[in-house]
């Protein structure tokens, strides 16, 4: 899977998260979030999940020791291709994303649904509006080298490290057709 942007950056999409415990307002149509994964603080809370893993959530999904990571990060568990994905001791992943930004239909000028060349895959294509587009080029400037997640009606469905600052357009490619058709009648 990967991640074309138009200006010819490739990213390489790394795997698939739904989202559990995302705050309410991920869930708004129409919206693309985009956050930066805080590396440290995931791996901190993997280790403890791993220790730890009946007593880390209650039966709602929140944390039991809300103080183990911190209140500035969001915990959600790691999917790739629909299925949970577990580390070496059988445990599910988690990730821990930072605060992002939020593109809505305002900032988005186009959108389409196309299909990837090589392999066939439903790609989203989308082209900011100038306002849209200083907004994602000053965010992704800024979190170069960082894993970026990519967040859409209260779901994370992909994440990719920032190689490169991103201002006008890009593709995103990882999904299969019922989602890219979700995600595209979203945002049109």
């Amino acid at each position: 899977m990967e991640l074309y942007i138009k200006t010819f950056i490739v990213f390489f999409i790394i795997f698939f998260i739904p989202i559990v415990g995302i705050p309410a307002q991920h869930a708004e149509s129409g919206v693309l979030y985009f956050h930066v994964i805080d590396e440290e603080e995931t791996l901190v809370f993997n280790n403890y999940y791993n220790q730890n893993p009946r007593s880390t959530f209650n039966e709602r999904g929140e944390l039991l020791h809300p103080n183990l990571v911190s209140s500035e990060v969001i915990i959600l568990p790691v999917f790739e291709m629909g299925q949970q994905r577990t580390n070496e001791h059988g445990n599910p992943d988690f990730v821990a994303i930072r605060t992002g930004i939020r593109l809505d239909r305002n900032l988005i000028q186009e959108v389409n649904m196309e299909t990837h060349i090589f392999s066939g895959e439903p790609l989203i294509s989308f082209t900011l509006t100038p306002e849209g587009g200083v907004m994602f080029f000053n965010y992704t400037m800024r979190n170069i080298g960082e894993l970026m997640v990519i967040v859409l009606n209260n779901q994370v469905r992909v994440i990719a490290r920032i190689i490169a600052p991103i201002r006008e357009a890009g593709m995103i490619q990882g999904f299969n057709v019922e989602e890219a058709m979700m995600i595209y009648d979203l945002l049109k």
